[in-house]
């Protein structure tokens, strides 16, 4: 029984129109059903071919429908009572998140951080110190004019250079880290209750408003598969080799994987099997001589050409394509914003200067 959970196992129809079964845990089970010259037969009472969740697998094979599962489950997560019908770990997986890359600044913010605080600050303190040697620096004008030269062609240097590699390689926001910083950025993490019930209590009750919870499986995948950046979702390190790899024919990536938002780490799955089944020590004992082989990992990395020859990936590219765009008058806001402000405080500061003259004039002084 599949539970198509793709790329574990994918459900897709060939030329022909027949229903065929791709994915690395179908593969581990033809070689196991071969080695014991045998056959498989898939048993799946859902005809609408939803993915299963775990409990629905659990009692299949509780009941005696079905000899092994074509399904990996955690065996540290969820219903800890119910460990005894699954198999030996056959792998082992991180349970984290994907979330969207952050965007890189706009033109009007880096214009902002072209002279940072510092290089003001040191601006200030050398004027100051002009200042106070003023007296001094007339006895020197040729010294003095060598000393704006060199102050100016080291200021109009720095500040090309920093606006060229600011334009080049602009920066991006500060990625999250943690889920406070996801409670206040846009993004939620989208998850079905089934999932959102595995999380650590303490997490769920202190961080509930950075989830979103989905009525049904099938609308997070097809927003994740979509890629779809309005949300962040909750991935194995498994799977999130397949939107990896998709990713690598874009310009640049959208989602990226984020080992700081981990709920559980290096997590065993087993396959879901009855509690007394006679296959769970030929299967474990199996397993482990295909991950000596170097099997195992073959199998999964193929995971990608699986999605693909099935249809469920197309090599379109994900995200937007890099245009070269032209200033315009809004990237030049936050400049004519800082031009204003510095030039009414000017005239506030000369109309000061006038009114104190006149005021001097008309008391005689």
């Amino acid at each position: 029984m599949p539970d198509y959970s793709e790329p574990n196992t994918i459900l897709y129809q060939d030329k022909e129109g027949n229903k065929e079964i791709l994915g690395y845990l179908w593969d581990l089970l033809e070689a196991y059903a071969h080695k014991h010259n045998a056959q498989l037969q898939v048993v799946n009472k859902y005809a609408d071919d939803r993915p299963l969740n775990f409990i629905e697998l659990l009692d299949a094979a509780q009941s005696g429908i079905i000899d092994v599962g074509a399904s990996i489950q955690p065996m540290s997560m969820g219903s800890l009572s119910r460990m005894h019908e699954i198999s030996y770990p056959v792998n082992q997986a991180s349970w984290c998140t994907m979330l969207p890359v952050e965007r890189q600044l706009h033109v009007s913010e880096l214009l902002t951080r072209v002279m940072p605080y510092p290089t003001l600050i040191l601006l200030l303190l050398l004027w100051i110190f002009y200042e106070v040697l003023r007296g001094r620096w007339r006895r020197h004008p040729r010294l003095q004019s060598i000393g704006w030269l060199v102050l100016a062609t080291l200021v109009g240097s720095n500040y090309v250079g920093r606006l060229l590699n600011l334009f080049t390689d602009p920066p991006s926001l500060s990625p999250v880290n943690s889920l406070s910083a996801l409670m206040e950025s846009p993004v939620r993490i989208i998850s079905i209750r089934s999932e959102y019930s595995s999380i650590e209590f303490t997490q769920r009750t202190k961080y509930s408003a950075a989830f979103h919870l989905a009525l049904q499986a099938s609308i997070l995948i097809g927003l994740r598969n979509a890629f779809n950046t309005s949300y962040g979702y909750t991935i194995t390190s498994e799977k999130w080799k397949i939107y990896e790899e998709q990713q690598k024919r874009s310009s640049k990536p959208v989602f990226r994987y984020s080992k700081d938002l981990c709920f559980y780490e290096m997590i065993p799955f087993g396959l879901v099997i009855p509690e007394n089944s006679p296959h769970r020590a030929p299967l474990h004992t199996y397993t482990l001589l295909l991950r000596q082989a170097g099997l195992h990992d073959f199998w999964v990395n193929r995971g990608f050409s699986y999605m693909v020859k099935a249809g469920k990936i197309n090599f379109t590219a994900v995200g937007e394509r890099y245009q070269a765009k032209t200033l315009t008058i809004t990237d030049l806001r936050n400049v004519f914003i800082i031009y204003v402000s510095v030039l009414l405080i000017s005239l506030v500061l000369f109309t000061c200067e006038l009114f104190v003259s006149w005021v001097n004039y008309w008391l005689g002084f």
